[in-house]
């Protein structure tokens, strides 16, 4: 038995020789794995989609009136719609996914390529494995938003990064700046790469023109960031003062159950005595929160085992490119923070993954390598990935919700028109759109227009405010699925406290999961 054991292993450790067969057949399952669970029939389950969508439209007819500082993953788009010429937005959302998908497949030899710089090639094997199968990784791929263009420009940055030839590490300040113009991350990279630069490279001389030539390439290609041609702003600035903005009271959506842990139902009840007031170091606390709780999610795929090991040899051995990957993992969750209090999201932190897949498998590695029968522990761990990611992708019990959302958007786009504010508007959006106009327009006759409040709405004030200076016609709120404002939850279960909302639309007998109403607003009960 124990021979058949070991002659087993001795395949696999011929199997694993063959990197390039090895790394295709990881290629070709996770094309399958994203292909088979991405929903063709239904719209992106990021709402971030529709205004890549809408860029890239008009860029593909020669329209550059929306040209801004994060134009690559548009611009990219834009070259595959020149191609196509679909009479429904959907068809367009699914070009997106397959360029998204393609891009994330694409990645992942060059994954591989920089592990093989910190553990030997089977464990490079593994490290791309856990790239591929990685669940907040195959997810994001099929939303068609801009992390898939963004991890490969980064990733392609940092493999110039550790090449021992200084001489490319050039490259690796134009893929920074080219993934700084995907994602604001990218600005990470440029902190790792002065890093690597001024660890590396002697003498001073060398280490200054190379520094000033890739400062400078940098500088240039990120240029939408720091000057916008129509308005002559500076959009770096504008996004920076965005995300640090002292004022209180302004939680995100993103952070109201984070907020929840801390303040009981009273203090977060709009109408209460005891109403609390979000302050700006709270915001920023609660921000926080929300990263480290992302971090330990995106992480539970065995690595969250495996981190803490990595990072005990990485302090223990200093090896400079092991040092420079921990000081990645650690500026990304410093840049994060601030996102945080305007979008919690998981996406923030992806950057994140690779370089902690790199710590964790560096400490297995340690673990194995002395061990009888390592193959066949690497090969059941790539299994047990796979399996993992499966449970929990397949099937979408989401898809059924997302149906009738769209179906919705439908009736509303259809039923309705003025100004409109409040859940679910993706779903609205979707339905408007003219496709034989450039620039991209609504239907003509449809007469909706969204409007978006990006910070939570308190209290009853807080929202007259808000509808009087946005002269909003309806309000759309859900029962918490989408619940963009704390007091739309008040709203919903008590509507009778609030005479200058009309309802004019119940979906109680009309949908198995989706609740939702539709308010009208009568400006004169507001007087």
């Amino acid at each position: 038995m124990f021979k058949k054991i070991e002659v087993f292993d001795k395949k696999l450790e011929n199997v694993y020789k063959k990197e390039i067969l090895v790394i295709g057949i990881i290629m070709v399952g996770a094309i399958i794995f994203r292909i088979t669970i991405t929903p063709w029939n239904l719209p992106s389950s990021a709402e971030d989609v529709i205004v890549f969508f809408t860029e890239a439209f008009n860029f593909s007819h020669n329209n550059y009136d929306f040209f801004n500082r994060r134009f690559l993953w548009p611009l990219l788009l834009s070259i595959f719609f020149r191609f196509f010429e679909f009479q429904t937005y959907i068809e367009y959302v699914n070009i997106i996914k397959i360029i998204s998908i393609g891009v994330s497949t694409i990645t992942i030899p060059i994954f591989y390529l920089i592990s093989k710089k910190f553990v030997t090639k089977k464990y490079s094997i593994l490290a791309a494995s856990f790239f591929a199968f990685n669940i907040q990784i195959i997810e994001n791929s099929t939303w068609g938003i801009t992390e898939p263009l963004f991890l490969l420009l980064s990733l392609i940055s940092i493999y110039f990064m550790f090449h021992y030839n200084s001489k490319y590490i050039i490259f690796s300040f134009i893929f920074a700046a080219l993934a700084f113009d995907t994602r604001l991350n990218g600005i990470v990279l440029l902190i790792m790469i002065l890093i690597t630069c001024c660890s590396k490279i002697k003498p001073k001389k060398k280490l200054l023109l190379v520094l000033l030539i890739g400062i400078f390439s940098f500088l240039i290609i990120s240029i939408p960031h720091y000057y916008e041609m129509d308005s002559q702003n500076v959009p770096i600035i504008n996004q920076i003062s965005g995300t640090i903005n002292p004022v209180s009271n302004n939680l995100n959506p993103h952070l109201v159950s984070t907020a929840k842990i801390f303040l009981n139902e009273e203090q977060l009840d709009p109408n209460s005595n005891n109403f609390h007031e979000i302050t700006f170091l709270e915001n920023y606390f609660y921000a926080t929160i929300k990263e480290g709780y992302h971090f330990l999610i995106i992480h539970l795929q065995l690595l969250i085992f495996l981190l803490p090991i990595g990072l005990f040899l990485i302090f223990k051995n200093r090896k400079n490119n092991e040092l420079i990957i921990f000081s990645g993992i650690v500026i990304s969750l410093l840049i994060a923070i601030p996102q945080y209090t305007m979008s919690a999201e998981i996406r923030n932190l992806l950057l994140i993954l690779p370089l902690s897949t790199i710590i964790g498998i560096i400490g297995l590695q340690n673990i194995l390598e002395n061990k009888k029968n390592k193959n066949i522990i690497i090969s059941l761990i790539i299994i047990s990935l796979i399996i993992s990611s499966a449970i929990i992708l397949y099937p979408n019990e989401n898809n059924e919700i997302v149906l009738e959302k769209e179906k919705f958007g439908k009736y509303v786009s259809s039923n309705y028109s003025g100004k409109i504010s409040g859940d679910l508007l993706y779903h609205i959006e979707n339905n408007l759109f003219d496709l034989n106009s450039v620039p991209l327009k609504y239907k003509e006759g449809k007469g909706i227009i969204t409007d978006y409040n990006f910070y939570t709405i308190f209290n009853e004030n807080q929202l007259i405010e808000y509808l009087k200076n946005n002269e909003i016609s309806f309000l759309v709120i859900d029962n918490k699925i989408d619940n963009r404002y704390l007091v739309f939850e008040d709203i919903f279960e008590n509507e009778e406290k609030y005479p200058y909302l009309i309802k004019t639309f119940d979906s109680e007998q009309r949908y198995q999961i989706l609740k939702v109403k539709i308010f009208k607003v009568n400006f004169e009960n507001l007087e």
